[in-house]
């Protein structure tokens, strides 16, 4: 097809590659989608999903960044996202004032820069769901704990 005016805005299955702060052994198979500057250097955050579908640990290690992110949950069924059948444990802080939260619905955690996050365990996956984040940032960075 043709270059078009506008047609270098739409990504077709995109896949950003990782940043040297996530080394080639540490990335997760799954993620699903990856949007970051890497793909256009316009683009000014770092967004990634995977679909979940299996109880397990999550496996990233506590960090934090120096921009907010946003951490989604919501339900694996397209018609009714807020249909989110699972149970999520996800650390926030660290130290003293570290603190567990149980996600059991569809959620949004809003993560302001520097707090120290996860990490996430997939306690109950009765339905697969997605899960992801939005890092309002160019490209992925983090600060490991």
């Amino acid at each position: 097809m043709a270059e078009t005016k506008y047609g270098k805005y739409i990504m077709r299955e995109p896949h950003a590659g990782w940043t040297s702060v996530e080394p080639q052994a540490e990335r997760p198979a799954e993620i699903s989608m990856r949007v970051n500057s890497s793909l256009l250097s316009s683009i000014g955050c770092d967004f990634a999903f995977v679909g979940v579908s299996e109880a397990g640990a999550q496996g990233h290690p506590s960090h934090k960044h120096d921009v907010d992110e946003f951490i989604f949950f919501v339900g694996g069924d397209p018609t009714n996202v807020l249909d989110f059948q699972a149970e999520v444990e996800l650390t926030l802080g660290e130290g003293e004032n570290q603190e567990k939260h149980t996600i059991d619905s569809a959620a949004v955690v809003y993560i302001p820069k520097g707090l120290a996050h996860l990490p996430i365990e997939f306690k109950r996956v009765d339905k697969p769901f997605l899960f992801g984040h939005l890092l309002l940032a160019p490209t992925y960075t983090e600060t490991r704990l």
